[in-house]
């Protein structure tokens, strides 16, 4: 038996890496994190054209009607290529949880537009793992009350799929007393946002906290494809280096220590492929408790991976354009929509210091033990802090990551 994808899988996702590689270069790519809108309206065309916003839409509202396994490729390439494109919402998480939440309002009115590339959706979710003193949404006769941070896929979103009490609601990003401030983040090509509601008008959905549990497992899965698109970048990355870098009169991909790193590599990477494979084909085909556990499990593997990888590819890649040091957070990452960019860093291509590994204690900075002490006096929670100077002699900058959850 032979597990691997199909001629017409292969010929697909050979379709999107063309699209991708002629409408994403990485010049546009960081054209579009400069403007921090996390959307490219070209690429977005080029890809509703392939019918790729199609994929999990039922044909019955012009969709292809196809399994999460299909949508998976889809945001691996994406990922693969550092896309400015709010797929992982609009085209994966949001086109399941309308055809299963029971409305067929909804459905009629937002599966079409999907799939089309019409319509955009956000995403929060933040406040179902953890609310911050100041933040938190409740729900008062259909009315929504409070603030969300973090918002996925934001930027340009038409209208957001936003957790309340027991259940998911949708808002229209034009309703009334709904304001939506944008976020900055490590990850420029991801839009983020924070959301506040002052008596908006929502739409639910419908199946409780058991849809809710469903959007968690759907992001969970999109964003450790995403992941293993990035990852699979490393290695190529790292092998090309290699094969291209001369040292002592030969290319460094001859020696035997660049070699091992190299076959570490990819003996890393191949089973969590299987892994996040399994875990997306399963949201479709074996939704329940298994889909859960593969979801959280693949997440979970693929930020580590992603950590470890890029430490391999330093070992590969002996240089960097710029010398900055991401220290990021570690253990609690259960759900990670926002934690897993961290696992991500070298995305732009750029090429700094190994990251060493965390040091394991849950919802705080990682510090390396170089710099612990300048950097001992950073509060250990909070959203964001970044650009912290260790020395007005030393150019290094420290960027910290501090998830709400």
């Amino acid at each position: 038996m032979r597990f691997g994808l199909s001629s017409e899988q292969e010929a697909f996702r050979d379709q999107l890496r063309r699209l991708l590689a002629a409408r994403a270069p990485l010049e546009r790519v960081r054209e579009v994190a400069s403007e921090g809108s996390g959307y490219d309206a070209r690429l977005w065309t080029g890809l509703a054209e392939l019918g790729a916003m199609g994929v999990l839409v039922p044909e019955q509202h012009g969709g292809l009607g196809m399994g999460a396994f299909d949508a998976g490729l889809v945001l691996e390439e994406l990922g693969r290529h550092v896309a400015p494109a709010p797929y992982l919402v609009s085209a994966f998480v949001a086109p399941l949880l309308l055809a299963e939440c029971g409305s067929d309002l909804l459905a009629t009115e937002w599966l079409s537009r999907i799939a089309g590339g019409e319509a955009r959706i956000g995403l929060a979710l933040t406040e179902v793992v953890s609310v911050r003193a100041d933040t938190g949404i409740r729900n008062e006769g259909g009315r929504l009350y409070g603030k969300a941070l973090a918002a996925l896929d934001a930027g340009a979103a038409d209208a957001f799929i936003v957790a309340a009490g027991e259940g998911l609601w949708l808002v229209r990003a034009d309703a009334s007393h709904f304001v939506r401030t944008p976020m900055t983040s490590i990850d420029r090509t991801r839009s983020l946002a924070e959301l506040r509601f002052d008596g908006v008008e929502a739409e639910p959905l419908g199946g409780g906290m058991q849809l809710t549990k469903r959007a968690l497992d759907l992001a969970r899965v999109a964003l450790a494809a995403d992941t293993l698109g990035a990852a699979d970048a490393m290695v190529e990355q790292a092998t090309a280096y290699s094969r291209q870098r001369v040292q002592f009169e030969r290319v460094i991909g001859s020696f035997q220590g660049v070699k091992h790193a190299l076959a570490d590599m990819v003996a890393a990477l191949e089973p969590a492929r299987a892994l996040v494979w399994y875990a997306v084909h399963s949201q479709t085909a074996m939704p329940g408790n298994d889909a859960h556990r593969l979801a959280c499990h693949a997440k979970a593997h693929l930020a580590r991976l992603g950590e470890w990888l890029l430490a391999a590819q330093q070992k590969c890649m002996a240089a960097w354009d710029s010398p900055t040091i991401l220290a990021c957070t570690s253990g609690s990452s259960a759900l990670a929509l926002i934690v897993s960019y961290w696992a991500r860093p070298n995305r732009f291509g750029q090429r700094r210091r190994p990251l060493w590994p965390p040091d394991g204690r849950t919802g705080q900075a990682a510090i390396f033990s170089s710099v612990s002490s300048k950097v001992s006096a950073l509060p250990a929670s909070g959203w964001l802090a970044s650009s912290v100077t260790l020395s007005p002699s030393m150019p290094i900058t420290v960027n910290c990551i501090w998830p709400p959850f």
